[in-house]
């Protein structure tokens, strides 16, 4: 680590040396000489660097939290960490109407938590009403603001919390019987990033900080008939309203207007995190 500082403690040096010396490097007339102009894009260009390799260190550390948690000490912040599946079918991604606002979403939920994070989340991590409506292990409640970093850590530890994405699956589209369970009794899927707020205030719950995990499910040639299956009599049905699932574009989930499908206009209510699981929005 030490030698990394100095590393960059010397980088740093070196591109004001020579950014010095590029604005002082002048002939007689008092114009900037081509090696002058030579020392100054190299100087900038090494600063330019480590700006991009400082910002780049910043985001993963979550240095850029320090200011909103800063005022945000004392407060509490809702959290809610959670999962989301980018399942894309013919160019259209998959989405399913959720349980509470019947709005389409991904497929996925919030992790839990298991019994061993009881000693370390005990001081720092609250019930908020809607776990208590719901499922007490959910990780979605509230912290205080100088507690969010060392929450954050200990979700990023793996340990003691549920870190499978099967269960959400198996709930919304097995045991609901959107799918055949046949075809999907092993699934695969690939970590693509994860999507993280700042420190907001919403309309509802005051203070918030959210973050998504986002996967994108594996589809084999069984898999992949199945999907093309809803998609078929979802492009054929003149009326979704019984339909739990939807097929849509990007356009649509930035949008979120009315959908339209043969000439009917369908319901079409898409929740507002769904595009997180688009490219370019997680990270």
């Amino acid at each position: 680590m030490k030698k990394g500082y100095f590393k960059v403690v010397f980088m740093i040096v070196i591109a004001i040396i020579f950014l010095f010396v590029g604005f002082n490097y002048k002939d007689a007339t008092g114009s900037q000489t081509l090696v002058g102009e030579i020392l100054t894009i190299v100087g900038g260009g090494i600063l330019g660097f480590l700006l991009e390799k400082f910002l780049a260190f910043a985001e993963e550390a979550d240095l850029f939290l320090i200011i909103p948690i800063l005022l945000n000490w004392n407060k509490n912040i809702r959290v809610s960490f959670s999962y989301l599946f980018k399942i894309q079918v013919d160019g259209t991604y998959f989405l399913i109407r959720g349980n509470k606002k019947k709005k389409f979403q991904p497929v996925g939920g919030v992790y839990q938590k298991y019994d061993g994070s009881n000693a370390i989340l005990k001081n720092i991590f609250q019930e908020d009403d809607e776990m208590k409506k719901g499922n007490e292990k959910d990780l979605r409640g509230k912290v205080k603001g100088k507690d969010l970093r060392k929450f954050i850590q200990w979700f990023e530890s793996r340990q003691d919390r549920e870190i499978t994405c099967h269960r959400e699956f198996y709930e919304e589209l097995i045991n609901s019987g959107i799918l055949n369970k046949e075809h999907f009794e092993e699934l695969h899927y690939s970590y693509l990033g994860t999507h993280k707020t700042n420190i907001f205030t919403s309309e509802y719950y005051g203070k918030e900080f959210l973050l998504a995990d986002i996967y994108e499910l594996e589809l084999d040639e069984n898999k992949k008939k199945e999907f093309l299956k809803l998609k078929e009599k979802y492009d054929n049905a003149k009326d979704n309203s019984e339909l739990n699932y939807a097929f849509v574009t990007e356009s649509e989930i930035r949008t979120r207007h009315t959908l339209k499908r043969k000439n009917n206009d369908f319901e079409m209510d898409i929740n507002n995190h769904t595009f997180k699981i688009l490219k370019g929005e997680y990270k």
